[in-house]
C-alpha cells in the first residue's frame, strides 16, 4: 500500500465510484485520524470530511494532510 498525501488546501476527487472512501488525515497537533471523504453521487464533488460515527468535520483547515487509503490491507472498522 502506498499512502500518497496531499495538502488540506487540495480538495479530493471521487475515486472509482467509491462516495465515501476511507482517508487518513494529518494533524500536527495530535497525529493521524481515520476518516471519510463524502462526495456528491450525482455531480462527484467533494462535500466534507466525516469521522469514524459519520459526522462531518466542521473545521478541516485543522489538519495538515489527507491521503486516500486504498489497497490491501484493509482497515479493519
Amino acid at each position: 500500500m502506498i499512502i500518497n498525501f496531499k495538502p488540506i488546501s487540495q480538495l479530493p476527487t471521487v475515486p472509482e465510484s467509491d462516495y465515501s472512501p476511507e482517508v487518513l488525515l494529518y494533524s500536527s497537533c495530535d497525529g493521524y485520524h481515520l476518516s471519510h471523504a463524502f462526495f456528491c453521487p450525482v455531480s462527484g464533488e467533494f462535500q466534507h470530511f466525516a469521522d469514524f460515527t459519520e459526522r462531518k468535520i466542521e473545521n478541516p483547515n485543522n489538519y495538515k494532510a489527507w491521503a486516500f487509503l486504498t489497497g490491501e490491507p484493509e482497515v479493519i472498522r
